[in-house]
């Protein structure tokens, strides 16, 4: 049982932190982004990773 839990778990961290989102939106943002790269890169980290490992964090 503990077995299936920790597999369960790992696939949904897993699909949470790695999806298309995080392959095609961030050159496509970089690309339209032009001489405001770092505003774009600042909001990317805030809403990409940011709330990802807040939803993490919020569950234990």
């Amino acid at each position: 049982m503990k077995r299936n839990i920790i597999l369960i778990s790992a696939m949904a961290l897993f699909s949470m932190l790695f999806g298309a989102g995080n392959l095609i939106f961030p050159p496509t943002l970089g690309k339209l982004a032009g001489d405001q790269y770092l505003t774009a890169f600042l909001g990317f980290v805030i809403t990409g990773v940011g709330l990802v490992l807040l939803g993490i964090v919020s569950t234990r």
